[in-house]
């Protein structure tokens, strides 16, 4: 099982419990499996270089294991929807890569 050690956590959270990360300036909200949060004091960039999640937006990115569903409309806008329903837009600069990697992980 993969780890990430977060800022001020004693123990390293594994990457499994992780459904999506929500940037917030210089700060990640974590958001976990049991639909809870911590925000750390990390920008979203180190995670995005740290996991192989995807980034499908400037402020989130998505844990693939937990996208229930992808949608690209032909107006180039687009949206995932994660298990517990949340639903994300995907930036139109995203959208290819965001299909390409949710193929390459089913």
């Amino acid at each position: 099982m993969t780890t990430v050690q977060l800022p001020a956590h004693r123990q390293p959270t594994p990457v499994d419990m992780i459904v999506w990360l929500e940037g917030e300036a210089n700060y990640t909200r974590v958001h976990y499996r049991d639909g809870s949060f911590t925000l750390v004091t990390h920008p979203l960039q180190w995670f995005d270089q740290k996991l192989d999640f995807i980034r499908v937006h400037r402020s989130a990115i998505v844990n693939p294991m937990y996208v229930r569903e992808f949608k690209q409309r032909k107006s180039r806008a687009g949206w995932v929807q994660l298990h517990n329903g949340k639903i994300l837009p995907v930036s139109r600069s995203r959208l290819t890569y965001t299909d390409t990697q949710l193929k390459a992980v089913q």
